[in-house]
């Protein structure tokens, strides 16, 4: 299975391995090493062109997707009916 994360980019779901917010990346202590690291290794890839909303990170690089966390987290509900829409409580 597949999610597509804008322009015609869809990545495998079997290599996904997060979807971080851009805002909350950014604020991230560590977020600017990563990116610099997946920038010189040409693993950092711009989807569109577009002010990117979320990072996506699959084991073969880091996607900037201009589709927001909350539309990719709906997209992957449709294929998998587990994924919560917001935190249980268990889960806090």
């Amino acid at each position: 299975m597949f999610l597509h994360i804008g322009a015609q980019v869809s990545i495998s779901l079997k290599d996904l391995v997060a979807i971080m917010d851009m805002d909350t990346l950014r604020k991230s202590a560590l977020a600017p090493e990563f990116m610099s690291r997946a920038k010189a290794s040409s693993t950092l890839v711009s989807v569109d062109g577009q002010e990117p909303r979320s990072a996506v990170i699959t084991s073969s690089g880091v996607y900037l997707s201009s589709i927001s966390l909350p539309t990719l987290k709906r997209r992957l509900a449709s294929v998998y009916a587990d994924v919560p829409d917001r935190p249980r409580r268990d889960d806090r």
